[in-house]
């Protein structure tokens, strides 16, 4: 079994998604999960989805189990960080969690899909669309006693495994803690990791076109695998949209409009 621990934090002016072991102990200043806490999850809905909510007046959380086990929005004040999709926004997926021609159901927001993509090989994950862990509904369960909800897929014949985390808020507070175990169902070892997708809002104040402002910033391993510190897994080599800072220690990237992958082996997330 394989877990892992992913915390995202939200401030005025930026975002950073980091992954940490299970055991890290929260920041000096934040809450730790035994102290006070933020009321349980309640049913809400959300542009015509019925969700299970996470609000502690800071932040706001909105979970849709019938779809792949979304986060469908993380709002932070009156600004919606994630990206979801209007021409499916209230939308739930067939039985067999696909579109009727089969392609993918793209709703937005944040998923777990398993790790490496690519096609042609059984060890690689062929997705998007993947029917099972990101189409079909997740079971949902409140914990009563923290403000957490907990979300378990469906077996997936084709990786072998099973999905399972835990989302949890604190009280004032912008963090959010996503605990991810990934099981194997099979009878013979899988070898997969856990990989958190979300798909954010960065469109300009307008809504109209994408924000030239946002950049994405990754401290680069000193100590990295990678000759150049990171190690480009889809597209051009040279992809201008990459932009190491090795002075500074930080990959920034940039969207230009360009297809392209790219991964870091970063310690810190």
């Amino acid at each position: 079994m394989k877990m892992l621990r992913c915390e995202l934090w939200m401030l005025v002016a930026s975002a950073a998604v980091s992954c940490v072991p299970t055991n890290r102990q929260p920041p000096i200043g934040e809450p730790d999960s035994e102290a006070a806490k933020p009321p349980p999850a309640g049913e809400s809905t959300y542009r015509g989805w019925k969700t299970l909510e996470l609000n502690n007046s800071v932040i706001e959380v909105q979970i849709v189990p019938e779809i792949g086990g979304r986060v469908i929005q993380f709002s932070l004040g009156d600004f919606q960080y994630m990206w979801v999709n209007d021409a499916l926004a209230g939308r739930t997926s067939p039985e067999t969690g696909l579109a009727p021609d089969g392609s993918w159901l793209n709703y937005g927001g944040e998923k777990l899909w398993p790790a490496p993509q690519g096609w042609g090989r059984e060890d690689r994950w062929p997705g998007p669309p993947d029917a099972v862990l990101d189409g079909m509904p997740h079971e949902a369960k409140i914990l009563k006693d923290a403000a957490a909800v907990q979300l378990t897929s469906r077996d997936d014949k084709r990786s072998g495994i099973r999905f399972s985390r835990i989302i949890r808020i604190f009280e004032d507070s912008t963090r959010v803690s996503i605990d991810a175990t990934m099981k194997n169902i099979d009878t013979r070892p899988r070898r997969w990791g856990i990989w958190s997708n979300a798909q954010l809002n960065a469109a300009n104040a307008k809504g109209n076109r994408p924000n030239e402002k946002v950049n994405v910033y990754c401290p680069i391993n000193p100590k990295s695998a990678f000759p150049r510190g990171y190690g480009v897994q889809f597209g051009l080599a040279n992809n201008p949209q990459f932009k190491p800072d090795y002075n500074r220690g930080l990959m920034r990237e940039h969207s230009e409009r360009m297809v392209g992958k790219d991964g870091l082996d970063s310690p810190a997330g």
